[in-house]
């Protein structure tokens, strides 16, 4: 049975596997003849520090599907600054202590380098912005005509009436740095995005290290990374992003 979804892919890996996904869809209705397209209650948005994976084998996603929690031009002490200045001295040190960084000679414009720490940052920097990309995709799953797009889908595929319901996917790697940075807090931003339960009830598909093995030494820190986002799962030692 069919029925909406939003999927929600983080960082390079995550957005690489919805690109993959929308060309498969869009294959599958061009094997039945459906010429309307994918529907607008399937949503697709990529969340990620930097716009990369040109030569990967699935089109782009349109510009309004990609949220960049990067601003433009903007460094990594101007994002940290962001953060900093919500608090005094020591409610700084409760907001960063155990994930936060100083200082990084990474440039924040080419990606977080596989540093879980660079990818939280600046995702707990955009959050506010990050949480309208998301009610922005809910808004377009959720308009007037996107049921009646996803029952003429159904028809022509042989399916069931769809299910009203929607689901919500997250597809990230926990072995690189701006997925594996972000994940939890983008989970927890899709709870404030919509009042209704579903978005409460999230399935994430996680990569870990050994999907990367092919990087070999490129891919130094990718089972630290891993082994440091299982560590927080299990132990639920992430609380939440906080009212600021």
């Amino acid at each position: 049975m069919l029925k909406p979804l939003l999927i929600i892919g983080l960082g390079g890996s995550g957005g690489k596997t919805i690109r993959a996904m929308k060309q498969s869809l869009n294959r599958t209705l061009d094997s039945v003849r459906y010429t309307g397209g994918l529907p607008a209650a399937w949503q697709f948005l990529q969340i990620d520090t930097t716009i990369d994976g040109i030569d990967f084998p699935a089109p782009m996603l349109p510009a309004d599907e990609i949220h960049s929690v990067v601003p433009s031009g903007a460094n990594f002490d101007e994002v940290l600054a962001s953060i900093t200045s919500k608090g005094n001295v020591e409610e700084q040190h409760r907001m960063l202590t155990g994930w936060g960084i100083p200082y990084t000679a990474i440039s924040i414009k080419d990606g977080a380098g596989q540093t879980r720490s660079i990818g939280r940052q600046v995702g707990v920097a955009d959050s506010v912005k990050t949480l309208q990309a998301i009610q922005g995709s809910i808004a377009k799953m959720s308009a007037p005509t996107a049921l009646s797009e996803l029952a003429e889908v159904a028809k022509k595929l042989g399916a069931q009436a769809p299910n009203t319901v929607p689901q919500a996917f997250i597809i990230s790697s926990i072995a690189g740095g701006s997925g594996a940075g972000m994940f939890m807090d983008v989970a927890e931003l899709l709870k404030r995005a919509t009042p209704k339960k579903w978005g409460q009830e999230a399935i994430s598909f996680l990569y870990t290290a050994e999907v990367f093995s092919s990087l070999e030494a490129a891919g130094a820190n990718v089972s630290k990374n891993s082994l440091g986002a299982m560590n927080e799962l299990i132990a639920s030692k992430w609380v939440g992003v906080s009212e600021r």
